[in-house]
């Protein structure tokens, strides 16, 4: 096959990567995104929650339209501790949006429809790049070809193979597992999110339609095989003793299943004419539902630099820059509440939430870093985020 040529080009073709391509359509910049599984969906049901700051930047990238149909708005968050009184609520009247929860599957599948250079989505698997000459082997079926490119754009993902090439190392939190699945109500679970940080890892449960919701039970991998291992009945009788009945009656528990929580940050996400975005840059704990909110405003942040300054030598550096302190805190954030939360005995936990709770200010603080507005964020962005979120 004849070689390619474009000035991005993207390893990756997950949300993240699909994300970024939306972006650099609206700025004419051309680009190439590789990945061998474009055409295969995720299993099951991947539930996702959207900060208010990431449905105004799906909304900038034109994405938003296309599948806020498909959400459900999260109107209330209510945060308990087992084994301790107190607990913390937001509600959206007192703090405006607070988010929504969509399918994995369903934003892939919009964005995909959305891009308009299908010619430019490759279905390969990258082998190997050349600095000097700027160019990158790719594998397609039983065939190589090469696309020479001004910049690499590395969102493989966790296991990022890009990083493996580059010999870059990563910081590793211990292993653990999420337990996911859905769980039918008898009752309307009208927009409340529930996080509670039980005795043995942090439990959501997240608002699905109308009856049902999402469980997201971060586990040790010993205590997410024994409950994989439970029959549906025994886990709906933990999860209503974790709920105390504040949801009503559970009626069903179905779908449960497990998957790897690798928990990465790269502390050098540039190499050479290679940057790293989305999980391959930093895979968060799903406690805090940061993840994805994180990697698309890099996503946004990372757009704006090339709308400003082009591609050059100092596009990296400054898109790092602007970056930094919100990573750097996200990180801290999501590593204390999946690990160092549960270390306080329960009464100095159960006073953290009350003190939250009973002041407005702290409530608002707190609910702007969660939803990604502690740190600034490219200009056109502001202008969403006073919208409703049709």
């Amino acid at each position: 096959m004849k070689k390619q040529t474009c000035d991005v080009l993207i390893i990756g073709g997950g949300i993240v990567g699909l994300s970024l391509a939306k972006g650099l359509e609206q700025l004419g910049i051309s680009y190439r995104l590789v990945d061998e599984s474009l055409s295969k969906p995720f299993s099951g049901i991947r539930p996702l929650a959207l900060s208010k700051t990431s449905i105004a930047i799906l909304k900038y990238l034109n994405i938003w339209s296309s599948v806020w149909a498909q959400t459900t708005n999260i109107r209330n968050i209510h945060v308990s501790v087992e084994s301790a009184f107190g607990h913390l609520l937001l509600n959206e009247k007192q703090l405006e949006h607070l988010g929504a929860v969509i399918d994995l599957n369903e934003l892939q599948k919009a964005i995909c429809a959305q891009l308009h250079e299908t010619k430019a989505l490759i279905n390969g698997r990258f082998l190997s790049f050349d600095a000097k000459t700027q160019t990158v082997t790719i594998q397609q079926d039983e065939a190589f070809f090469d696309i020479e490119t001004k910049i690499i754009i590395a969102a493989d993902g966790a296991l990022s193979s890009v990083r493996k090439a580059c010999g870059l190392p990563v910081e590793l939190e211990p292993e653990q597992e999420a337990v996911i699945g859905m769980l039918s109500l008898k009752h309307p679970h009208e927009g409340l999110a529930f996080e509670r940080f039980t005795d043995i890892g942090p439990l959501a449960l997240l608002p699905w339609h109308t009856h049902d919701m999402a469980i997201v039970w971060s586990l040790s991998k010993k205590n997410a095989q024994l409950m994989r291992d439970q029959h549906f009945s025994d886990v709906k009788d933990r999860l209503e003793k974790q709920l105390a009945h504040r949801m009503g009656d559970i009626l069903s528990v179905q779908s449960i299943r497990t998957y790897p929580l690798r928990q990465i940050f790269m502390p050098v996400q540039s190499y050479q004419n290679i940057l790293f975005l989305g999980n391959a840059a930093h895979t968060l704990h799903p406690v805090a539902g940061q993840g994805f909110n994180l990697s698309l405003r890099d996503v946004v942040t990372f757009l704006s630099v090339l709308q400003e300054y082009g591609i050059s030598s100092d596009t990296f550096p400054i898109y790092l820059l602007r970056r930094k302190k919100d990573q750097e805190f996200t990180l801290k954030l999501t590593r204390f509440l999946a690990s160092g939360f549960n270390r306080f005995p329960g009464f100095i936990k159960g006073i953290g939430l009350i003190a939250l709770s009973n002041h407005l200010g702290l409530r608002q603080t707190f609910s702007n870093y969660a939803q990604g507005l502690g740190y600034p964020l490219p200009e056109e962005i502001y202008n969403f985020l006073e919208e409703g979120h049709e």
